[in-house]
């Protein structure tokens, strides 16, 4: 029980520190190891979310995607997985990582199940509650409920400039330039202080880049905001 948690913990610390392609696939394999030995529902859990992170870093989109979704009713199925169980938490982190490499292959509608699945299992899942209000954001006639998603990422942590763009994004969709503007220009310090990090996971844009797209999109509500 213990050992196959630490030794994802220190796979996941590797995770961090490795940058090409061959060593990501080296990781990989070791996680499976793991995997198979995990017994606990929540370890399972884990070692699944760090194969699709493991998979997605090596750009190997498409068996992330098919992993996700190999795996999908497995865990819905199980009884400590459910929302309110011990591994509830551990399933939504699970979910989340699913619902990115479905979205990066290409399948946005799809990755949606997998983000609502991690947010009824952890309602503070930044990553679902970002890239689910990206997607809602797009069609005015979700936006309000993109502008509750980003809002309440932004909530959790205030300093991530990706949060603010999302919020403005969703902001923007729903009529309200004038917070819009407010959003991007939050958005805009926080990459600058930020000062050139690795960037987004989905847009694979670095920090440079993400100001440029921020002051479009100010640029933007700022003209809605006038007219």
């Amino acid at each position: 029980h213990g050992a196959a948690r630490a030794a994802l913990d220190l796979l996941r610390a590797r995770l961090l520190l490795v940058r090409d392609p061959a060593s990501h696939d080296a990781l990989g394999v070791l996680v499976e190891v793991v995997q198979d030995a995990a017994a606990e529902p929540a370890e399972r859990c884990d070692a699944l979310a760090l194969a699709l992170e493991v998979k997605v870093a090596a750009r190997r989109i498409d068996a992330a995607a098919r992993l996700a979704e190999e795996s999908y009713d497995r865990i819905v199925s199980e009884p400590l997985c459910a929302p309110g169980r011990p591994a509830a938490a551990a399933a939504a982190l699970a979910f989340a990582r699913g619902g990115v490499a479905v979205e990066l292959s290409g399948r946005v509608p799809a990755s949606r199940r997998f983000y609502e699945a991690a947010l009824e299992r952890d309602p503070r899942c930044l990553t679902s509650l970002n890239n689910l209000a990206e997607q809602l954001a797009r069609d005015p006639r979700t936006a309000g409920r993109a502008v509750e998603l980003a809002t309440q990422a932004v909530s959790v942590a205030p300093d991530v400039p990706e949060y603010r763009d999302s919020l403005g994004n969703a902001l923007l969709a729903s009529g309200r330039a004038e917070d819009a503007v407010a959003a991007y220009e939050a958005a805009i310090r926080l990459y600058e202080r930020r000062g050139g990090g690795a960037g987004d996971t989905l847009t694979g844009l670095p920090d440079t880049e993400n100001v440029l797209v921020s002051r479009r999109s100010l640029a933007r509500a700022a003209t809605a905001r006038d007219n």
